[in-house]
């Protein structure tokens, strides 16, 4: 009866207050870690260190881009009071990392973060300010475009350097944060930081996907009797790839989809009021 009782106040606040429709645009930015590019950009570097002049990064910078959303709004027309919003869209992030050799070419890697996002935020605000906290999920779809630059420039994706291809993985993501907005009546600008959750399961799990790319003619590379050829996988530790690719690939020295860290944004919230 409590539980009745208590849905039925909350069910006549909402009404009481003003539901709305908004949408935003943004940037964002995400200092990640990747562990699993971590090694792969270390080793790599140490692997050939004779002939680098510039190595890779430790990992890879931080990640920025733009993000879309819309959302449905419940507060307070006028004074401070309860805040509640839910929202969905997308980012798109970008980030690389290069490392030059001294013939003057290079190899490089750009990675693509492609989230699908659905916030949840809860606190108090009115028509021109807020403040709340939030949950978040997000299905995360990263590409990995790896490549070896000529020295003509000339950037090739092809087979005859076998870490060449362009790698995909997914996986589904939780996390938490706050925000806060400020503005005038029907437009806010908000700033929100949300801690992305580093992956419970360890690298190998089903759970966690690794980067992979399983075009025709990699796949078709395996029937041949030597032990390297176009990798399907982007290794984690290079000196056991160049070791023995095989042996690489059966110990699962991949890299996993397990980067995690703070994402932070500053976004245009446009409130569009219901009409009576």
């Amino acid at each position: 009866m409590k539980k009745i009782i208590s849905l039925i106040l909350l069910v006549s606040i909402c009404f009481e207050l003003n539901a709305q429709v908004n949408f935003s645009i943004g940037k964002t930015i995400y200092p990640l870690h990747a562990p699993g590019f971590a090694t792969f950009f270390n080793s790599y570097n140490a692997e050939l260190a004779s002939s680098i002049k510039t190595p890779f990064k430790a990992d890879f910078p931080s990640a920025n881009g733009w993000s879309i959303k819309g959302g449905y709004l419940i507060m307070r027309d006028d004074d401070a009071g309860f805040y509640y919003n839910t929202t969905s869209g997308v980012n798109l992030l970008r980030t690389k990392n290069e490392a030059f050799f001294a013939n003057g070419e290079s190899r490089k890697t750009v990675l693509h973060m492609n989230e699908w996002i659905t916030d949840v935020s809860l606190g108090v605000g009115g028509n021109n300010f807020h403040i709340a906290v939030n949950g978040t999920i997000q299905l995360r779809f990263n590409k990995v475009f790896c490549s070896y630059v000529y020295h003509d420039g000339t950037e090739s994706f092809g087979p005859e350097k076998n870490l060449n291809g362009i790698f995909s993985a997914n996986r589904l993501m939780g996390g938490y944060g706050g925000e806060v907005g400020f503005g005038i009546k029907y437009v806010q600008v908000v700033f929100k930081a949300a801690k992305i959750y580093k992956p419970f399961n360890k690298d190998g799990s089903t759970y966690l996907n690794y980067y992979s790319d399983l075009a025709g003619y990699k796949a078709d590379a395996a029937l041949l009797v030597n032990s390297s050829w176009p990798t399907e996988y982007l290794p984690a530790d290079y000196h056991q790839f160049v070791a023995d690719q095989l042996t690489s690939e059966s110990n699962n020295n991949l890299i996993y989809i397990n980067d995690y860290g703070w994402q932070f944004g500053l976004s245009l919230m446009f409130i569009i009021p219901k009409k009576d």
